[in-house]
């Protein structure tokens, strides 16, 4: 199912017992939840993109190397894409880089890199990315709408104890399937 960022904020309103708005987007709604929502959401979603390589909007890109030198360590700094949030990796996981702001330091040229960025489309999330963000939303709504910390812990505590540890294993489980071969043990690392 795609969702979108009305049904992401109606679904968080729904945890806290709180009213369903018409739609995010629309700027002449202006109940209270309507105006929450559209105050927590920008600010919930990078914080959800930051803390966690979610596949679901993972994207390539090569970047293009500044005319700056590293100041040290590294020979070369890319500046990063204007939607980067998190780095994920380069296209060789041996390849060592610091990110450093908004620039990417590295030995790598070209530097090509695997990145979360701020993706806006809500229809390209995960259900699992929409959870974070609804369960997110609610915790701060309980706390801004209803007043209510003891609610809100139980939601942040149901995401950080049983939710986050599951959604973090099906994303990882799905990065790769590796075919073993007949052989031996150290033939088959050595590939």
């Amino acid at each position: 199912m795609n969702w979108s960022k009305t049904q992401i904020c109606n679904a968080a309103l729904g945890l806290v017992g709180a009213g369903s708005i018409g739609n995010y987007d629309d700027a002449a709604e202006r109940s209270t939840e309507a105006q929450r929502c559209r105050f927590y959401f920008p600010i919930l979603l990078q914080s959800v993109l930051e803390s966690f390589p979610w596949k679901c909007v993972a994207k390539p890109a090569v970047l293009t190397a500044t005319t700056e030198e590293p100041p040290f360590g590294y020979a070369y700094a890319y500046v990063l894409p204007a939607d980067w949030v998190r780095m994920i990796g380069m296209d060789h996981p041996s390849r060592k880089y610091l990110v450093y702001g908004r620039a990417l330091h590295t030995n790598a040229s070209p530097a090509c890199i695997s990145y979360v960025p701020l993706e806006m489309d809500a229809t390209k999330y995960s259900a699992g990315l929409v959870r974070c963000l609804y369960l997110n939303l609610g915790y701060e709504l309980a706390l801004s709408l209803r007043q209510d910390p003891e609610l809100a812990n139980q939601m942040r505590r149901d995401l950080e104890q049983f939710f986050l540890p599951v959604v973090r294993m099906a994303d990882a489980a799905g990065q790769g399937v590796r075919t073993l071969s007949q052989g031996t043990l150290t033939e088959m690392f050595d590939e």
